[in-house]
């Protein structure tokens, strides 16, 4: 993490499509004095779960298409930080891009922006004595981080994000980083864009998206250890950090990253069972799972889906018999029972245990605290959901740590 040789002054942050909290999680992580956190997010369930974790935090439900110029004006905040509807960039969507109505709200935050710019320069012009004496701050933050899918980068919301900045004062840099990249055992390649308003510069040039995290000091995965309790054994060699350097989503280093059993939880007989995948299921969708082991250095990309659809949604534990001899011993019976046209075809898979991976232990890969809980009221389904539309802490702290932190 970068240092800082005098004590900043505490950021008011704005944190738009809130979600779960993980932009929360990331900018406590990085050590950052914050005075406060207003959390803006539509969907009651994300609310519930953000609510149950931060709940001194001011957190307003409703739709970011009503916020105003003078809501903005009101609040002065310095920090924005946002994960927008990726659903309009997705490769699996239809990639409307702005012709998507779920970018209307992300296209209204852009006239926010220059509408800010507007506010300043009249209230400047009528007020030119007065500023002298007394500079009213600049409505506009001075530091923005955005995150979404892969593809965003190519897509007409970027260009206008873009250009947006540029016209109001920015300076930004672009990212497609996993948290691979960080040492940790799951593939979850996302964009990032993080601004500051000049004159404020960064110590990296680029004028293309990056693919390496382009700062030595980095925040690693081993760093998050020393709050797990309830996590499997957690002696870990500093050296396991992990690789700062990545071209495809997979194409890190898998010996730099820590193995999955240190994310995993103790489960009962009867926990466990309660994760295991069925008959049914097994004979269905076996020829389509991602299996992994707990000494796996890497792991799927979990969505949204997961816990609901089988096929490219994340990983699944073998529990059972955890040995790739042993997959692969109980695959060819499979598909030996495919091609004769057997019943039962689930029978050889069955030895394997395999299991989907927890809320909790999901929330552990993608690095949350591990103080961070679920509310009673929501099911399993809902917060699979809701982690799979959330952020890896640790890539979003690595992020703030340099935006913040290296002027």
């Amino acid at each position: 993490m970068a240092t800082r040789t005098s004590t900043p002054e505490p950021l008011r942050v704005l944190e738009l499509f809130s979600g779960v909290g993980g932009m929360h999680c990331a900018i406590r992580q990085t050590g950052y004095p914050v005075s406060s956190v207003t959390a803006i997010d539509i969907n009651p369930s994300a609310n519930r779960l953000y609510s149950h974790n931060f709940n001194t935090t001011k957190l307003l439900q409703l739709n970011i298409l009503g916020i105003s110029s003078s809501f903005l004006k009101q609040l002065q905040t310095q920090l924005w930080v946002m994960s927008p509807p990726c659903q309009p960039f997705t490769r699996q969507g239809k990639k409307l891009d702005l012709k998507d109505e779920r970018t209307s709200a992300f296209t209204h935050i852009l006239k926010l922006i220059r509408n800010c710019t507007t506010l300043c320069i009249e209230y400047c012009c009528l007020n030119i004595v007065i500023i002298e004496l007394s500079c009213e701050p600049n409505y506009l933050p001075t530091y923005i981080l955005l995150e979404n899918v892969q593809g965003f980068e190519c897509s007409e919301a970027r260009n206008e994000l873009v250009t947006t900045l540029s016209e109001t004062g920015y300076t930004y840099r672009e990212l497609l980083l996993t948290p691979l990249q960080f040492g940790v055992p799951n593939s979850r390649l996302r964009y990032y864009l993080i601004a500051k308003l000049q004159p404020l510069k960064f110590k990296f040039d680029s004028s293309c998206v990056i693919r390496e995290w382009p700062i030595q000091e980095i925040t690693p995965v081993t760093a998050i250890f020393t709050e797990y309790t309830g996590i499997r054994d957690i002696d870990v060699d500093p050296g396991e950090a992990g690789s700062t350097t990545i071209s495809e989503d997979k194409s890190a280093s898998p010996l730099s990253c820590i193995p999955l059993d240190r994310f995993l939880t103790h489960l009962s007989p009867e926990e466990k069972a309660s994760y295991l995948l069925t008959a049914p299921t097994l004979q269905k969708y076996g020829k389509v799972l991602d299996i992994v082991y707990t000494h796996s250095v890497c792991s799927c990309c979990f969505t949204r889906a997961y816990g609901n659809y089988l096929q490219g949604t994340g990983s699944v534990i073998q529990s059972g018999l955890n040995s790739k001899q042993a997959t692969d011993s109980a695959y060819n019976l499979y598909f030996q029972a495919v091609e004769q046209g057997l019943p039962n075809l689930e029978a050889p898979l069955m030895p394997l245990e395999l299991r989907f991976f927890t809320p909790k232990e999901i929330a552990n890969v993608m690095c949350f605290p591990a103080d961070f809980s679920f509310p009673s009221d929501l099911s399993n389904k809902q917060i699979y959901k809701l982690l799979g539309n959330s952020v890896n802490v640790l890539v979003i702290t690595n992020l703030l740590s340099h935006l913040l932190l290296d002027q």
